[in-house]
């Protein structure tokens, strides 16, 4: 499987994955996980603002859609992401 295959594909099946199995929050080393970032870039990226976050007391959580559509832009333009 080539590069520019298999990151489609890739992409693809992780927000199918995300969508079936995760829960509407998700922690930062999530985030981090299908964004394929460094859990401390990611905790970086929440604190400028670039990753959208909620705290709850002392935890932080990501949404999971914001997220989804910084991912996976063109897939959810329109609302397209259902399905």
């Amino acid at each position: 499987m080539g590069k520019a295959e298999g990151g489609t594909n890739y992409q693809k099946e992780v927000r199918r994955e995300v969508e079936r199995e995760s829960p509407v929050f998700l922690t930062v080393e999530e985030a981090a996980g299908l964004l394929r970032l460094k859990r401390s870039h990611a905790y970086e990226l929440v604190k400028r603002g670039v990753i959208p976050s909620i705290r709850l007391g002392r935890f932080i959580r990501v949404p999971k859609e914001p997220l989804m559509r910084m991912g996976f832009p063109k897939e959810y333009e329109a609302g397209g992401a259902k399905g």
